[in-house]
């Protein structure tokens, strides 16, 4: 398994979705934003997450931020906006501290 299939059927993301309700994205959505994420080092441009991911510019805000209320566990700041707003960041080594996913990637 994958560090995000591992995240994906961990209990702790289980319990944050169910905290979230229906407001969470869609564990495909929450999947393909961590795979582009990982892919350019766990920062990427919010335009540019908006074309990995095949969605207009204008929707990756509020994916971001519904992804952030399952992601961001007691307030650690797994995923983040750059504060210009401008650059979306993953503490990829912070979440799997968090979700208990071990060391490895």
């Amino acid at each position: 398994k994958t560090w995000i299939e591992r995240l994906i059927s961990s209990q702790t993301y289980a319990a944050q979705r169910r905290l979230v309700g229906r407001g969470a994205p869609t564990d495909d959505a929450v999947k393909n934003m961590l795979l582009a994420l990982e892919s350019r080092g766990g920062r990427l441009a919010r335009a540019g997450l908006a074309q990995a991911l095949g969605i207009p510019a204008f929707r990756v805000g509020g994916l971001v931020n519904a992804a952030r209320r399952v992601l961001n566990v007691d307030q650690a700041q797994v995923l983040s906006l750059e504060p210009s707003g401008d650059e979306v960041i993953l503490d990829a080594r912070l979440l799997r501290l968090q979700f208990e996913l071990g060391e490895e990637p």
